[in-house]
């Protein structure tokens, strides 16, 4: 843990002095106790909301992916744009 109070003092005692002190405190079972009180309020739990926007969004993926699926699949070679844009660069030539 770092010693806020005490990084900024530039007098060497005072400096350990807080440092001693901070240490103690810290060792103390009730500051202990009020440690882990404060980290269990911070931590985030899952929301219902946050959940049920994840379900929905799911959902919406599964029923485009249905969509897609339904098409049927395409016949013969694939043509990629490479082969697209050349085409029509030779119509343009021509």
């Amino acid at each position: 843990m770092t010693n806020y109070l005490a990084s900024n003092l530039r007098n060497l005692k005072a400096r350990e002095l807080i440092k001693s002190k901070e240490e103690v405190q810290i060792k103390s079972e009730k500051v202990q106790a009020k440690i882990i009180g404060i980290k269990e309020k911070r931590k985030k739990g899952t929301s219902d909301a946050n959940e049920a926007r994840q379900a929905a969004k799911k959902q919406r993926r599964m029923e485009a992916r249905a969509k897609v699926l339904a098409f049927p699949a395409p016949e013969g070679p694939m043509t990629t744009l490479r082969q697209l844009g050349a085409a029509k660069l030779e119509e343009l030539e021509v």
